[in-house]
């Protein structure tokens, strides 16, 4: 198993740091030992095929249904806080229509006033 210090490598990672160094050896030898780089190529070919990509696809899987419902979540809330905001304009629309009485109660009660004086 490759060396790392201070950290625990899960499965994949270790995978990750063998298939990275098997890549190397095969750029490395690529000239110079063909026999090598090619064993290095095809254990490189195996690890990716049947372990890293399977995971990644997984992983990919997996955060596309979390962000399905996240997106679910967020529509949802979207809707509560437009139907918060649409009740709230109501109220403000009340707020501005009994502002508009309430000027006009006040201006009779002006006009009975100056009458009544």
């Amino acid at each position: 198993m490759p060396e790392n210090d201070n950290v625990t490598m899960g499965p994949y990672e270790a995978l990750s740091e063998y298939a990275d160094r098997l890549w190397q050896v095969y750029q490395n030898n690529l000239k110079t030992n063909k026999k090598l780089a090619k064993k290095a190529l095809n254990l490189y070919d195996i690890i990716e095929d049947e372990y890293l990509d399977p995971a990644r696809k997984k992983k990919i899987r997996e955060n596309t249904e979390n962000y399905r419902k996240l997106s679910k979540e967020l529509q949802s809330s979207t809707n509560k806080l437009k139907k918060a905001i649409k009740e709230i304009d109501a109220i403000i629309k009340k707020g501005e229509k009994f502002a508009i009485l309430l000027g006009y109660f006040e201006t009779a009660i002006k006009i009975g006033a100056k009458l009544v004086a």
